[in-house]
């Protein structure tokens, strides 16, 4: 089972939280294991007890890369999943300290600092195509997630009431 850690600085309530609910919810936990990590100074909103409620873990630590670094140590982490700007905070910090690979998921025009720093490690994806062309320079390394519209259901002329429930 690969050990997956989550990283949202300073998550309460938002979309990178919300796309981490999506991800556990939808995964094989038969094969993933996920672990929450954020900072303490974060506080604590309703989608962190979310995350619990899917049997997940949250590690909520000081804002420094040492003591992250020390968590996914302890976790056994082998993959970070970063929700992130583009910059380095503490969390991405520790993973490219510990030589985790990280996925750094960039929701909006940014280009990953982690990806400038550590190629081989960090792997920037973008949730449009637009960000993936004007902040991540259209960089075929770098990866667009795919909506989850299944868009072979639209294929021909569907419903009014039938593409709303795709």
């Amino acid at each position: 089972m690969m050990r997956i850690g989550m990283y949202v600085h300073w998550a309460a309530v938002g979309g990178a939280e919300d796309m981490v609910i999506d991800e556990i919810k939808y995964a094989n936990r038969d094969k993933f294991r996920y672990v929450f990590f954020t900072e303490i100074d974060s506080g604590w909103g309703p989608c962190l007890d979310e995350i619990q409620a899917l049997g997940v873990e949250v590690v909520r630590r000081e804002h420094r890369s040492d003591v992250f670094q020390t968590a996914y140590q302890d976790y056994g982490i082998e993959l970070l999943h970063v929700y992130s700007c583009g910059d380095i905070q503490p969390g991405l910090r520790a993973a490219l300290n510990a030589k985790i690979p990280v996925v750094d998921t960039q929701a909006c025009v940014s280009y990953s600092a982690g990806y400038e720093e550590n190629p081989t490690l960090v792997h920037p994806t973008y949730l449009c195509h637009k960000h993936h062309e004007h902040g991540g320079g259209g960089k075929p390394q770098f990866k667009v997630v795919v909506g989850g519209v299944d868009l072979a259901r639209l294929v021909g002329r569907p419903s009014k009431e039938a593409a709303k429930q795709i």
